[in-house]
Order: C-alpha cells, then sequence, then structure tokens
C-alpha cells in the first residue's frame, strides 16, 4: 500500500532491529509477568508483557542528549530557566 503512494518503509526486520539497539541502550528489560484481567464473567489471571528501565538516571539523560541534538528541547519563550529542565513523567489519559 505505502509504495503505491510512492512512500518508502522500512522492512518489519530493520525497524526492530533499530528499535531493539534503541531499547539497549536505554536499558530497557521486558518480561511476561502474570496480571489480573476482568472478562465479563470472571476475574482472569494470565501473563502479559511489562517493561522497566533498569538505569533511569542514564535513560533520562540519555533522551535529553537526544533531543538536544536534535534541537527538540523547549524552553517555553523564557518560562523554564536556561539552568533548568522540566520533565513530565507518565502520560496523559
Amino acid at each position: 500500500w505505502f509504495k503505491s503512494w510512492n512512500i518508502d518503509v522500512a522492512s518489519e526486520k530493520k525497524l526492530r532491529e533499530t528499535m531493539k539497539a534503541d531499547l539497549e541502550e536505554l536499558q530497557v528489560k521486558a518480561a511476561a509477568v502474570p496480571f489480573s484481567f476482568s472478562t465479563k464473567m470472571k476475574q482472569e489471571i494470565k501473563p502479559a508483557p511489562l517493561a522497566y528501565i533498569t538505569n533511569l538516571k542514564s535513560a533520562i539523560f540519555c533522551l535529553l542528549e537526544e533531543k538536544a541534538s536534535h534541537n527538540q528541547l523547549s524552553w517555553h519563550n523564557g518560562l523554564i530557566p536556561p539552568n533548568e529542565i522540566w520533565m513530565k513523567q507518565g502520560r496523559d489519559k
């Protein structure tokens, strides 16, 4: 489909290799662990993926360096002092 619109996309294998390299640099580990899920009739325990960062400080600095190298840090028109970095952790709902 992408080729019909003249859009070049890397193969899934290449994307997975790139993602694996990025995750290794950030020291991300993953495992299937038992979680409890609600179904219509009952609670069910089954394995689901869980990922975590083993060295959060290193991961944060790695991401900050990456953002800085691509000029993707924002100072919000002087709201954030030049000697500080504000980070939002978590996600929006």
